[in-house]
């Protein structure tokens, strides 16, 4: 495709949109409205380039039947357009609100640009009547894969909210380059899924059904950046990343602890398991004392008064009796949400922090 095709596709914010002719080789002009939709009773205003001055287009490929002008798009937003040279093109809805201009179209030397309905809304057929012609395929309905499929690097996928490609349990290796909005064009499945292409890849679009997000190569895909950034972020399961920044502020060396809780009715040894302790009192209107232990140079220990802890039932945390605490009495917890956070340095306790809740 050349960079004025190019262009013309990438102007296309909320309407997407292919034509033909004996310049321009799709069948149907297509264009469908930010939602997806047919821009139904759409209009495509045809100019001469760089004026408001008519030029006609065609609904046949011998150029002989002349189009009106504007030409009204059908119930699927779609007319047929065959045109000679080079045009404007001005998109209106069905209102005569401008969605885009588009000036010096010039479809000499383009990539083609045909529809899925042309091969019976199979891609294996597409795939296979194309070969490594230079094409846009448009999917714009749900086709479904009968065999093993690889897209060549000379096909785009162009798949409007309408499309969709099911795997079906088959494999599809895609080469070429895939547009779409942030909505899912993909339903994998059982099926496996491979793209070969550096490209921002919306993660709506594949099904997630027992499926990885991978990007092509490794450690060269951005997930936003500085002046793009994601908002809030949801994740059940383990991240793992070599470092975070916070505002500049870089931590490199982060270890993901899951608690461990301590929970007694009488007095008694804490048994040091983990780094993150939950402690879970008795419930019995006493206060209650437990031993701090020994820990493993560097160990920082994370105390927490979990549940079960209110100013009848404390807690006491002894250092003194099996291990020591430099510097620091003992600690009582005798509200929810008290911690305190030690370090082992080898030979005694330490206190970083106090705090009466979290």
């Amino acid at each position: 495709m050349n960079r004025v095709s190019l262009a013309f596709l990438l102007i296309l914010l909320t309407v997407t949109c292919a034509w033909a002719g004996a310049t321009y080789t799709s069948p149907k002009f297509t264009a469908t409205d930010s939602n997806g939709v047919p821009l139904s009773g759409g209009k495509l205003y045809t100019y001469k380039p760089g004026t408001t001055t008519d030029k006609a287009t065609y609904s046949d490929k011998t150029l002989v039947t002349a189009n009106t002008n504007p030409v009204v798009l059908d119930s699927r937003g779609e007319a047929d357009v065959y045109g000679e040279g080079r045009y404007k093109f001005v998109l209106k809805d069905s209102s005569d609100t401008t969605i885009w201009t588009v000036d010096n179209v010039d479809g000499k030397g383009e990539k083609v640009l045909t529809s899925i309905g042309d091969y019976g809304d199979s891609l294996n057929t597409a795939i296979a009547t194309i070969g490594a012609t230079e094409t846009t395929l448009v999917i714009d309905t749900d086709v479904t894969l009968t065999a093993n499929a690889t897209i060549p690097a000379t096909m785009e996928l162009f798949v409007t909210r309408s499309g969709q490609i099911i795997l079906n349990g088959k494999t599809l290796v895609i080469n070429g380059y895939i547009r779409a909005g942030p909505y899912q064009i993909f339903t994998i499945g059982a099926g496996t899924l491979t793209i070969n292409t550096d490209f921002y890849e919306h993660d709506q679009w594949r099904d997630g059904a027992g499926d990885d997000w991978l990007p092509t190569n490794d450690d060269a895909v951005d997930l936003g950046d500085a002046t793009h950034e994601f908002k809030d972020g949801y994740f059940d399961g383990t991240i793992y990343t070599d470092a975070i920044s916070n505002s500049g502020s870089t931590t490199t060396s982060i270890v993901y602890i899951t608690p461990e809780t301590e929970s007694f009715t009488t007095e008694g040894d804490m048994t040091l398991t983990n780094g993150i302790v939950l402690l879970s009192g008795d419930d019995d209107s006493d206060n209650d004392d437990i031993d701090l232990q020994d820990g493993t140079t560097g160990t920082i220990l994370y105390l927490i008064a979990a549940a079960n802890i209110d100013a009848d039932d404390t807690v006491t945390i002894d250092t003194t009796t099996d291990s020591t605490c430099t510097n620091c009495p003992a600690i009582v917890f005798d509200t929810l949400g008290e911690n305190a956070q030690l370090v082992w340095t080898g030979s005694t306790w330490v206190v970083i922090s106090l705090q009466d809740s979290l």
